[in-house]
C-alpha cells in the first residue's frame, strides 16, 4: 500500500485516545490521500479507525453523533474527535461477512432490515434536515455545465447529444423531482451496496459506512438499483425481491403506507435523477481530458439507458 502523511498518527497518540494498549495495527484502506482506515487490535477487543482530512469522513463523524440515538444496527463509537484538524473516528469491529446479492436469502434479509431502518428514521428526520438534508443539485449542475462549456462540449459530444440533454433531460427536471419528493423522508445511509453491510453470526445486519449519508425521500435509497453493478441486486428477479422486501417491512412499520405501483413510478424518477448525476461525472471527465474514448463510450451507453427511462416515464405518467 502507498504511504501518506497521515501515517504519522503514532501508536502512542491512538492509545491515549482509546485509553487502551494497541497490540497490532493493519492499514486496510489508503486509497485516499487524505484518509486512512486501519484495523486495530486492542488487548480486549478489535476496533476500526478512520482518520484524516477527508470531507466525507468529517461528514460521517457528524452523522455518528445522531446515529446511536435511534439504531443498534451500527457499530458502537469508541471515539469521535477532531484533533488538530484531523477527524478521528474509532468504531467497534463487526465480525461477519458482506452479503451475497445473488442469494435471495441475503437480499430479503438486508432489504427488509433496510425497510425497518427507513421506517424507524422517518418519524424524526425533520429535526436534522437543516444539517443533513439532500439539496438535489444534479439538474442545476448539468445545466451549468452545458451553459458554461457549450462550445467545447458541442465539439466533443456533438450537437445532437447536447440537444438531448437540454431538451429531453433538463426539461423533465421539475417533474422528476416532484415525483421523487412525493415519497416520505428518511435517513438514507448512502451508497446501498454489499460493501456497506455486514451480516454477523446471529444473522443480524449492520450498516457500516455513512460517508454519503443524507436525509432524502425514501425512494432515493433505490436510485441506483437497476444499474448493472455487481455490488447490488442486478437481475430483474433480485431487484423485485429487494424492493418488495423493503416495501413490505416499511408498510409494516410506518404510518405512511406506500402503494407498489406508486413505489415503482417513484423509483423510475429516482433512476433518472441518478443518471443525470452520471452525465455530470462523465462531462467533467471530458472537460478534464480524462480518457475521452472510454468516457464517450459510457456517455453513449448512458444515453441509450436514459432514452429508455424517459420513454417509460412518458408512458406511465
Amino acid at each position: 500500500m502507498g504511504v501518506t502523511f497521515l501515517e504519522k498518527l503514532v501508536t502512542a497518540d491512538l492509545e491515549k485516545l482509546l485509553s487502551a494498549m494497541i497490540m497490532s495495527r493493519e492499514v486496510i484502506d489508503d486509497s485516499k490521500n487524505e484518509r486512512l482506515i486501519e484495523k486495530i487490535r486492542l488487548f480486549d477487543r478489535t476496533a476500526l479507525i478512520k482518520y484524516g482530512y477527508d470531507g466525507n469522513l468529517k461528514h460521517e463523524s457528524l452523522v455518528y453523533k445522531i446515529l446511536l440515538e435511534k439504531n443498534d444496527q451500527v457499530p458502537k463509537v469508541l471515539s469521535n474527535n477532531n484533533i488538530g484538524g484531523v477527524n478521528i473516528l474509532a468504531l467497534e469491529w463487526i465480525d461477519g461477512e458482506h452479503p451475497d446479492f445473488s442469494s435471495p436469502d441475503h437480499i430479503e434479509l438486508v432489504f427488509s432490515t433496510l425497510g425497518t431502518w427507513a421506517a424507524s428514521w422517518s418519524t424524526n428526520v425533520k429535526n436534522y434536515f437543516n444539517e443533513f438534508g439532500e439539496k438535489f443539485p444534479n439538474f442545476s449542475i448539468l445545466s451549468k455545465l452545458l451553459i458554461d462549456n457549450r462550445e467545447t462540449l458541442t465539439k466533443l459530444l456533438g450537437e445532437n447529444l447536447i440537444e438531448f440533454l437540454t431538451k429531453e433531460c433538463l426539461e423533465k427536471g421539475e417533474l422528476v423531482l416532484k415525483n421523487i419528493q412525493r415519497t416520505p423522508l428518511t435517513l438514507d445511509p448512502g451508497d446501498i451496496s454489499l460493501h456497506n453491510f455486514i451480516i454477523n453470526a446471529k444473522n443480524e445486519v449492520y450498516f457500516i459506512d455513512f460517508e454519503s449519508c443524507a436525509i432524502r425521500p425514501v425512494i432515493m435509497l433505490f436510485e441506483h438499483i437497476g444499474e448493472d453493478y455487481g455490488s447490488i441486486p442486478n437481475t430483474q428477479g433480485n431487484i423485485q425481491l429487494a424492493m418488495e422486501s423493503f416495501l413490505n417491512e416499511w408498510n409494516n412499520r410506518s404510518a405512511k403506507k406506500m402503494d407498489w405501483d406508486d413505489f415503482l413510478y417513484s423509483h423510475l424518477n429516482a433512476r433518472i435523477y441518478y443518471k443525470i448525476g452520471d452525465f455530470n461525472y462523465w462531462i467533467n471527465r471530458i472537460l478534464k481530458d480524462h480518457d475521452i474514448p472510454q468516457t464517450l463510450e459510457w456517455i453513449n451507453d448512458g444515453r441509450k439507458q436514459m432514452t429508455e427511462l424517459l420513454l417509460r416515464l412518458k408512458h406511465t405518467a
